[in-house]
């Protein structure tokens, strides 16, 4: 299972209650510290948000690799018949 990621200091009553709702069921969780100083500069920022985005667009593209057969031969059988 995967483990949930909190970013967030844990002084911010928004952080506070998203971890309490996570201990609540039992969910493992990891909380990491962001905000204010703790985010770094603006290029380490982006750089961060990139390598981010770039992992959801992999994962995306994964799972399209794996349903786009399975739809063309759906589209092939609703076309013959």
């Amino acid at each position: 299972m995967n483990r949930l990621n909190i970013r967030g200091r844990l002084t911010s009553i928004n952080v506070q209650k998203v971890v309490w709702c996570a201990d609540e069921p039992g969910l493992a969780c990891e909380r990491i510290d962001a905000g204010r100083h703790f985010s770094g500069t603006l290029p380490e920022m982006l750089l961060r948000h990139t390598a981010m985005e770039t992992d959801a667009i992999d994962a995306d593209f994964a799972q399209l690799a794996q349903w786009a057969p399975r739809i063309i031969y759906a589209l092939i059988v609703l076309g013959i018949a």
